[in-house]
């Protein structure tokens, strides 16, 4: 879909900051999938898209290259961000390495707190389970690994995966959301709470590797069934 999506629907005012307010709708816009992993983007079409000058929308830009969204290829074009299967499983690597860590940081140094969070936070979804209510509970999903990196009071273990999260986020919105796997993946999280309240560090760590692993391959069957045949090139 092309950048003339983002604005559907949408009656929200522009924040103070013109750039801010185009990052976060072109970040949205890839992460939920409106404009395609691979596809050429416009400084023009997105200017018109969003209703703004081509000075924010270009800033926008510098700042989701820095995310690692956006390639930059100097007199060739803009693209967004392509994975191959390699990039996958690296960062389903990495992903695991900064989660179990992160989760043994946190529940060492802020156990109550991050059970509380996280009960909330798998409140939430379940309500949006129930409710039909798919994008918010994937939305939602993010939000609750965020929480374990808020809480494990180590910045530069949270910055490591703030390098990486969009990019978790815009594969998983793009796997398969029928309910089976929702209710999956919901019991999984359901598990995780339970077990750092328990303060079972062992298992909680076991769950969390487990959790990751499962969208690590549900990440690479998407790459072979659909991603490798819709990418450009």
């Amino acid at each position: 879909m092309s950048a003339d999506g983002m604005m559907a629907g949408d009656r929200s005012s522009p924040p103070p900051s013109l750039t801010d307010y185009a990052t976060g709708k072109i970040r949205d816009a890839i992460i939920e999938g409106t404009i395609a992993l691979g596809a050429k983007l416009s400084e023009k079409d997105l200017s018109a898209a969003l209703g703004i000058s081509k000075t924010p929308v270009r800033e926008a830009l510098l700042r989701l290259k820095n995310e690692g969204l956006i390639d930059i290829r100097p007199r060739i074009g803009t693209y967004v961000f392509c994975l191959e299967r390699r990039d996958i499983e690296r960062i389903g690597e990495y992903r695991r390495i900064l989660e179990s860590s992160a989760v043994e940081l946190a529940m060492n140094r802020n156990g109550e707190r991050l059970g509380a969070s996280l009960r909330r936070s798998v409140e939430r979804m379940g309500a949006d389970l129930e409710g039909g209510r798919v994008a918010d509970y994937v939305r939602e999903d993010a939000v609750f690994h965020q929480i374990i990196f808020e809480n494990c009071g180590n910045e530069y273990v949270a910055e490591g995966y703030r390098s990486i999260a969009s990019k978790v986020q815009a594969v998983r919105n793009r796997l398969s959301h029928d309910r089976q796997t929702l209710d999956r993946s919901f019991a999984d999280h359901l598990r995780i709470v339970d077990t750092v309240e328990s303060g079972d560090l062992p298992a909680a760590k076991t769950q969390i590797l487990e959790h990751a692993a499962i969208h690590a391959g549900m990440s690479e069957w998407m790459y072979e069934t659909y991603l490798k045949s819709t990418l450009p090139g």
